[in-house]
């Protein structure tokens, strides 16, 4: 795919995608089979290259808005609130430990991720 046909294919997949002028693709990454974007000329203060609609972010919003999610994520917590062990809560070492219950928002995103790519080509994000 060249670099023009990129941001074609990228407008497509993201709607409401913008793509300013001044963003050019420099190369094509073949270890990661994605494109090297750069800027095609020194940027204006508050300039802005790209744009993306924030319902195609991965966020825990848009995660908790989706229905299909919302019954996977209830049946998950039911299921982790039932557990006779406490540390299944815990990620992380030392002073970077955390509880997925107090910090929902790490665990929404690790499930949506998971539930996203189980969805295959039915997902947005596939």
């Amino acid at each position: 795919m060249s670099g023009g046909a990129f941001v074609t294919e990228f407008k497509r997949q993201f709607e409401g995608a913008k793509v300013s002028d001044g963003l050019e693709v420099a190369s094509e990454d073949n270890s990661s089979g994605g494109f090297c974007l750069k800027a095609a000329s020194d940027l204006l203060p508050n300039e802005s290259l790209l744009s993306l609609p924030f319902e195609s972010l991965l966020h825990s919003a848009n995660a908790s808005n989706r229905s299909s999610f919302q019954r996977t994520f209830e049946e998950v917590m039911r299921l982790l609130r039932e557990t006779d062990d406490p540390g299944v809560f815990e990620i992380g070492r030392g002073n970077q430990q955390q509880n997925l219950l107090e910090d929902q928002d790490i665990l929404i995103l690790i499930l949506f991720l998971i539930h996203e790519r189980d969805q295959g080509e039915q997902s947005p994000w596939h």
